[in-house]
């Protein structure tokens, strides 16, 4: 403190004054409380033994330590013990030809915490290093204990608002976020995707070992949720998670949830690097698995299929049509018209023509044929496969389509209701609402009603009434 013991810093919301001996009463009585004792790595002195170090503070040449003062309090008081609100600290450490320091703050007072008068000492200690002590390194150290630094930054919003991403955009972020092949919103109600993102925001917040990442169950989705409600307190998230209602797996919950949690994450994340597939040891995520169970990548959203399996197992038998099969429709695919009559008629020539029995005994050259026949239908097979799972995952997404398409047509249709309600028709609001809800786009038609009612799209629109069935 030798250095800066004639030295005061006058900042936008703070001062930061010299520690001296005035002070070190409603210091010790800070150092009292054992919660800034475990965020500050500090231990219980007793008053003496406080005076003691900063005596031996003040005569340190590597060491420069603040009292912080809230600005306003001073100004108003001219007290610098009423204002003070914390400490903050420079360490000098020489290393080669490297001039760094180590930086501590503590904000004491908890009423001033969360103002930014900790982010602006720091920020000011920063500038004096720089500008006055000549530092060109700086580190800090927060003990891995430490929870609070983890503190999250809450989010609230409703499910109303204009930025909320669709579900195939939802879909698409936490497959490639994670490597995952999620295929419906719905199956986000194990839980196991929302835990990793988690620990991939605050490493250490969880024990990622203990969510079942498979989970088929409800009651082992609910003990999912509960490892991500556990999370959420040692980071001090306010939100309450709707376990009941997100294990039924309903689109309506599920989606309105993960909006929220896609919000809290961008508040949250800053990017680093991150193996999700090797943080959970390699076990699968979704449901979008491939036959074999080989995990999918989410890049595309699509499960990529095993193709060397199929292929094996033909090639081991001679009639790939005859053995059983686990997929009938599968091996009635017919070869290609290449390779029929060109292989069939050179194997059925084959007892015709004039060979010595040792020769005969070497026929089985056509066996190369019936391998290549083999490989081929293994070929087709394989692709087909990958045209069932393709099917299926599209009907699955129209599916998913669907319903949320039903979803938001029932808010707006309520919302109608609401306004051509007679109280409240002709309100110059209630009309704007109401053009909102009957605008067109550039190149929208409207489909033409007729007496009987028209199917258009699946939206059966009745005429001559007020009701439209979907």
């Amino acid at each position: 403190m030798r250095i800066n013991a004639n030295l005061a810093i006058l900042g936008e919301k703070i001062i930061l004054v010299p520690y001296k001996e005035h002070h070190v009463n409603k210091y010790h009585n800070w150092m009292k409380d054992e919660t800034i004792r475990e965020l500050t790595a500090s231990e219980l002195l007793s008053f003496d033994e406080e005076i003691q170090m900063q005596q031996t503070w003040l005569k340190d040449d590597d060491k420069c330590t603040f009292i912080i003062l809230s600005k306003d309090m001073y100004e108003t008081s001219k007290n610098e013990i009423e204002s003070m609100i914390g400490d903050v600290n420079i360490f000098i450490n020489d290393a080669d030809d490297v001039k760094y320091g180590e930086i501590e703050i503590m904000i004491a007072e908890k009423w001033t915490r969360g103002k930014g008068l900790g982010k602006e000492a720091v920020c000011t200690m920063l500038r004096y290093g720089i500008e006055n002590l000549h530092l060109n390194r700086f580190i800090a150290k927060i003990g891995i204990q430490n929870n609070t630094w983890m503190a999250a930054v809450n989010v609230y919003h409703t499910s109303v608002t204009t930025d909320n991403l669709s579900r195939h955009d939802i879909l698409q972020w936490i497959n490639n976020a994670l490597d995952a092949n999620y295929i419906k919103v719905e199956d986000l109600c194990t839980g196991a995707a929302y835990c990793q993102f988690m620990e991939m925001m605050f490493p250490g917040s969880m024990q990622l070992k203990k969510v079942k990442f498979n989970a088929k169950l409800e009651h082992e989705n609910i003990q999912n949720f509960k490892i991500l409600q556990n999370s959420f307190r040692a980071v001090h998230i306010d939100k309450i998670v709707p376990v009941e209602k997100l294990v039924k797996g309903k689109f309506q919950d599920n989606f309105e949830f993960v909006q929220w949690f896609k919000k809290f994450f961008d508040a949250n994340y800053t990017p680093h690097d991150y193996d999700p597939v090797a943080a959970r040891e390699g076990q699968p995520l979704g449901p979008g698995v491939s036959k074999g169970g080989t995990h999918t990548s989410g890049t595309s959203g699509l499960p990529r299929a095993a193709l060397p399996q199929p292929a094996i197992r033909q090639t081991q038998h001679q009639n790939p049509v005859s053995h059983g099969s686990v997929n009938p429709p599968i091996q009635r695919v017919p070869l290609t018209s290449t390779n029929q009559p060109r292989q069939v008629p050179n194997t059925m020539k084959v007892p015709q023509q004039k060979i010595s029995p040792s020769t005969h005994r070497q026929a089985p050259a056509a066996a190369p044929v019936d391998h290549q026949l083999n490989g081929e239908t293994a070929r087709l097979q394989a692709e087909l496969e990958i045209y069932h799972q393709q099917t299926e995952q599209f009907r699955q997404q129209i599916e998913g389509l669907e319903k949320e398409r039903d979803f938001y047509y029932q808010k707006l249709r309520d919302v109608e209701l609401i306004c051509q309600e007679p109280d409240c028709e002709n309100l110059p609001q209630i009309q704007k609402v109401l053009e909102v809800l009957y605008a067109t786009e550039e190149g929208f038609a409207s489909p033409e009603e007729n007496g009987n009612g028209q199917d258009i799209g699946g939206a059966v629109i009745q005429g001559g009434g007020d009701e439209e069935e979907y």
